[in-house]
C-alpha cells in the first residue's frame, strides 16, 4: 500500500489593454506570468511484512519541481454593424507539469513536464432579423508541444497510469452555434462541432522493452469525437386559462461521433498494446430526449408547482461511455450509457 502527498502552489500576474484604431476596430493584448511549484512525497504504508519507507531519492525523480511561463493573447475585432462582429485571435497556453503517483511499478517513477499550446481562432458573432436569429461561427487551430498523455499499463506488477510528455499534436476544427425564434413561443437551437486531431509525434512505452517509441502513425486521439451535434426545439405557451398555467414541450437530439479510449492498438513491430481498443470503442450514436412541462400551478398564495414528464434516450440506443483495455491481462471492460428511461419531476417554488 502507498500514500501520496502532493502540495501545489501557483502564483500569477496578468493584465490586458485595448487600443481602438477606430470606433469599430479594436486590438486587445494580454500577458500572464505564472509560476507553479509542486512538492511530492510517496510513502509505503507499513503492513505485516515490512516497514514504511519514504521515497526521497528514487532514481530519476525530483521531489520538488517548479515551472515558469509567460503566456500572451492578441485579439483583433471589427464591428461590421450593430448586430455583427468578426474577430481573429492568437494565444499561447500552458499547463504545468507534475507527478502521477498511480504509475505502475513496472516503470521508473518520474515527473512530467509542462505542456504548451499555440492557439489560433477566427470567427463571426452576429444577430439577425431583429435579434430573432443568433448565429456564431468559429474556426480554430491548436498546436500542442510536450503534450501530456496518460498511458494505462497492466502487467504482472499490477495496473497503473503513467503521465508522459508524448510529443506534438495539431487540432484544426470549426464550431457553429445557432439560436432562432421563428414564431412566438418557439425556440430552435443548433450546435455543431468538427475537429480533425492528428499526432505529429507520440512517444509511448513499448510493452516489452519499456523504451519510448514513436507511435504517431495511425494513432487515435482518445476521448475526442471528430463530430458532435446538438439540436433542440421547444414550444412554450403564454399563460393559459383562468389558472394561468404555462405549458412547454420540447424535443432534443444529441449526436456523438466515434470515440476511442486508447491511442494505439499495436506497436510498430506488431506487439500488442491495446488489442481490444477497437472492440470497446464507442460507435457513433444519437440520443433523443423529450419533455412535457406544466408550470405555474398555484399551491396556495405563495408557492407554485412545476411538473415535468420526460423521456431520455427514447429510441433505446445502446452506447458506450467509457472503456479500458487491460493489455497483457487478456481482457477489457466498457461502461454502457443509460437505456431508455421515463420519469416525472416535481418542483415546488416558494
Amino acid at each position: 500500500n502507498a500514500h501520496a502527498d502532493l502540495t501545489s502552489r501557483s502564483t500569477a500576474v496578468y493584465g490586458d489593454a485595448t487600443y481602438s484604431f477606430t470606433d469599430k476596430t479594436d486590438l486587445t493584448v494580454g500577458l500572464r506570468y505564472t509560476r507553479d511549484e509542486k512538492d511530492f512525497v510517496l510513502t509505503i504504508v507499513p503492513n505485516d511484512f515490512g516497514f514504511g519507507v519514504v521515497y526521497t531519492a528514487t532514481p530519476g525523480v525530483e521531489q520538488n519541481r517548479s515551472w515558469n511561463n509567460l503566456s500572451t493573447r492578441v485579439v483583433l475585432d471589427h464591428e461590421l454593424s450593430a448586430d455583427a462582429m468578426v474577430y481573429a485571435s492568437y494565444a499561447t497556453g500552458y499547463k504545468s507539469g507534475g507527478f502521477n503517483p498511480r504509475a505502475s511499478g513496472s516503470v521508473p517513477f518520474r515527473p512530467f513536464d509542462e505542456e504548451t499550446l499555440l492557439a489560433y481562432e477566427a470567427g463571426l458573432k452576429s444577430q439577425w432579423f431583429d435579434s430573432r436569429l443568433q448565429l456564431n461561427f468559429a474556426a480554430f487551430y491548436s498546436d500542442y508541444e510536450n503534450l501530456q498523455t496518460d498511458i494505462f499499463t497492466a502487467n504482472s506488477f499490477g495496473a497503473g497510469s503513467e503521465t508522459v510528455n508524448a510529443g506534438k499534436a495539431k487540432i484544426p476544427g470549426v464550431e457553429l452555434e445557432a439560436l432562432a425564434l421563428p414564431f412566438e413561443g418557439v425556440t430552435l437551437s443548433l450546435n455543431y462541432g468538427w475537429m480533425n486531431p492528428k499526432y505529429e509525434d507520440l512517444l509511448l512505452r513499448h510493452p516489452l522493452t519499456n523504451d519510448f517509441v514513436d507511435m504517431s502513425d495511425g494513432a487515435k486521439f482518445g476521448y475526442r469525437p471528430d463530430q458532435t451535434l446538438a439540436a433542440a426545439v421547444t414550444y412554450t405557451t403564454q399563460p393559459v386559462g383562468s389558472l394561468g398555467l404555462v405549458l412547454s414541450a420540447g424535443l432534443d437530439v444529441r449526436y456523438t461521433d466515434d470515440v476511442f479510449w486508447h491511442q494505439v492498438d499495436f506497436a510498430p513491430d506488431g506487439a500488442a498494446i491495446n488489442r481490444f481498443n477497437d472492440l470497446i470503442h464507442a460507435d457513433a450514436y444519437p440520443l433523443l430526449n423529450a419533455h412535457l412541462t406544466v408550470s405555474e400551478i398555484a399551491l396556495g398564495d405563495r408557492a407554485t408547482l412545476k411538473a415535468t414528464v420526460y423521456g431520455r434516450n427514447i429510441t433505446d440506443e445502446e452506447y458506450i461511455t467509457a472503456g479500458i483495455d487491460f493489455g497483457v491481462s487478456g481482457f477489457a471492460g466498457a461502461n454502457f450509457g443509460e437505456p431508455a428511461s421515463w420519469g416525472v419531476d416535481l418542483t415546488v417554488e416558494f
